[in-house]
């Protein structure tokens, strides 16, 4: 080691010279293998030290990797699920079930979390069997459906939906009917009048499109909670949105606009006519309405709606108009199993005629019994049925619309309200899995007073006959014909035809 350290060969003879004398120091020894045992071991410790920092990041980096490996694992365990589920969907959707399906229900009544109300039976109607299928849910039945096409809002307890479907409507008219948009009994030319003498035309239009958003809370321990928009084109003019849906839900509460309550869609005939077969009674409405489940197949909901058609004829031309001062009480009770459901509702009401200072005031009382019903004729078949019977509530019906058919101002300042009826039927017939075909019958009276106008529409009816070809999950296509007449309070009559095809998108 000396030699290493630089002193050469000739200092062999002092080193030994060295040693030979007084030799060196076990302290000096001993320092210097300390010295070159710490250098060694801080060398080793230097060159260890990244090998173990990368050792500890190696092992920290692999465990977020199992984990990570493992989130990406299960996230694809439900998007496998998910996606077995949507195609037993889709191919429910697509072997074109036509049998009511229900939701299964325990043997003993079983009781919803936060919610106190016994789980409901409902009847499940597959698209293609209404083409407005919306329904109010509250309570158990909001809590209980699957919401199926929703996705989370993030950072809430929300879920939303966008829903509606693009249609184009294609229409020819044989007989100059005065609605271009829609067959309306009220607009049938009636033989001797003006309109009588127009012809023929051709329209083509997509202002049926329409589209909704629905935002749903359920939370465990809370009441269900919702609100829902739609909004189509059918507005003044074909540009215009016009407001067909907007009310919230609250538990059973549901406040703002939707189907009357003596109203379900789920009742009326399948047909591509907007007007459907427009001898129809309710329509929407604003209202504060609470509906509930009182049992496995019954349920109940009463209601205070806005008045929407006050009208009142003025065949004097006495100063006044007419206004709304109460709203209508409303209410139903409905059954609903497999086969089937029936719904029996009615409403009572006021008509008032405002003088306003010049003119008499009036009031008189209105009311209404209906009738609306779907029955399943075994796998293939259904029937609907919508009926009523009322007295000053004819501008209910949606053929008597705007025409002052509830009641008549008289000289003497009174109301002398009208009667009026009218049967809506609907059968459908499942020909293949994708080919379906709807007939539909309307027809309405009105038992004017002695007041009317001769020139007045009394009443009339409506047919439809189509077929609706689904051709793939979202799109479907049909023809329709449909005829009907219109009569007036002088006995005049007129008939009128039309077809109509669409093509419609569903998302």
């Amino acid at each position: 080691m000396i030699q290493m350290a630089g002193m050469g060969s000739s200092g062999e003879g002092k080193n030994h010279h060295l040693h030979k004398g007084r030799g060196i120091r076990p302290q000096v020894i001993l320092f210097l293998l300390a010295a070159v045992i710490v250098s060694a071991v801080a060398r080793t410790a230097a060159a260890e030290e990244p090998n173990g920092v990368q050792a500890g990041i190696a092992e920290e980096k692999a465990a977020q990797d199992q984990k990570l490996e493992e989130r990406l694992q299960n996230q694809e365990k439900r998007i496998k699920d998910l996606e077995k589920r949507l195609q037993d969907m889709e191919s429910a959707a697509m072997s074109g079930v036509s049998t009511p399906k229900t939701t299964a229900t325990p043997t003993a009544p079983e009781r919803v979390a936060g919610t106190g109300a016994p789980e409901a039976v409902h009847v499940e109607v597959a698209k293609d069997e209404v083409r407005d299928s919306h329904k109010v849910l509250t309570g158990a039945d909001l809590i209980a459906d699957d919401f199926p096409g929703s996705w989370p809002m993030f950072g809430s307890d929300y879920r939303m939906k966008i829903g509606g479907y693009f249609k184009l409507d294609v229409l020819y008219d044989f007989d100059g009917t005065g609605d271009k948009f829609q067959f309306l009994i009220s607009q049938i030319p009636v033989t001797g009048a003006p309109e009588a003498g127009r012809g023929s035309y051709f329209n083509m239009f997509t202002r049926e499109t329409r589209f909704n958003l629905d935002v749903r809370k359920t939370t465990p321990g809370e009441p269900a909670q919702q609100v829902f928009m739609e909004m189509d084109f059918f507005g003044e003019s074909t540009s215009s949105p016009h407001l067909r849906h907007a009310y919230l839900v609250y538990g059973n509460l549901v406040l703002g606009q939707t189907w009357s309550t003596i109203i379900e869609a789920r009742a009326l005939p399948y047909i591509i006519d907007f007007a459907y077969g427009d001898a129809l009674y309710g329509g929407r409405t604003t209202q504060i309405r609470w509906q509930q489940q009182a049992g496995k197949n019954w349920s109940w909901a009463v209601a205070l709606e806005m008045l929407q058609e006050a009208g009142i004829d003025n065949p004097l031309g006495q100063p006044g108009a007419a206004s709304s001062l109460l709203p209508v009480l409303t209410g139903r009770v409905t059954f609903e199993r497999g086969s089937g459901l029936v719904i029996l509702g009615g409403e009572v009401g006021q008509l008032r005629w405002d003088g306003n200072g010049s003119g008499p005031d009036a009031k008189a009382q209105e009311w209404a019994v209906v009738l609306n019903g779907r029955h399943y004729l075994g796998d293939r078949d259904y029937v609907t049925l919508n009926l009523s019977y009322s007295d000053g509530a004819a501008e209910n019906i949606s053929a008597l619309s705007g025409s002052n058919a509830n009641a008549s101002l008289t000289l003497d300042g009174q109301l002398e309200t009208n009667k009026s009826w009218n049967v809506a039927l609907g059968y459908a017939h499942k020909i293949t899995e994708r080919l379906t075909t709807n007939l539909a019958y309307a027809q309405t009276e009105l038992e004017a007073n002695y007041l009317r106008s001769p020139d007045s529409i009394k009443g009339g009816w409506v047919a439809h006959v189509n077929f609706i070809w689904a051709f793939a999950k979202a799109m479907s296509t049909g023809i329709e014909y449909m005829w009907g007449e219109r009569e007036n309070t002088d006995g005049f009559k007129g008939r009128a035809a039309r077809v109509q095809s669409m093509a419609k998108y569903d998302f």
